[in-house]
């Protein structure tokens, strides 16, 4: 899977531990296989690490972590 860039967004309900957690798992992930990860987190705080446009269609693989609804709307 070396060189393949994944994307996702992460979202919980109160938009604090399990929204965090999860990103740093799908990282965590990433790094041990070689793969580049960025995770939108969509928490308490609004949305954070805001994917691009570009990054999402050069994407290998798209996740949605999330058990709320989620903007997608930028």
């Amino acid at each position: 899977m070396e060189g393949k860039k994944i994307v996702g967004i992460t979202s919980c309900a109160a938009g604090i531990a399990h929204t965090y957690m999860a990103t740093e798992s799908l990282v965590d992930a990433g790094e041990e296989l070689g793969v580049e990860a960025k995770i939108e987190t969509q928490g308490s705080m609004g949305a954070e690490n805001v994917l691009t446009k570009e990054e999402i269609n050069k994407a290998d693989v798209i996740i949605i972590a999330s058990d709320v609804t989620i903007d997608i709307n930028k």
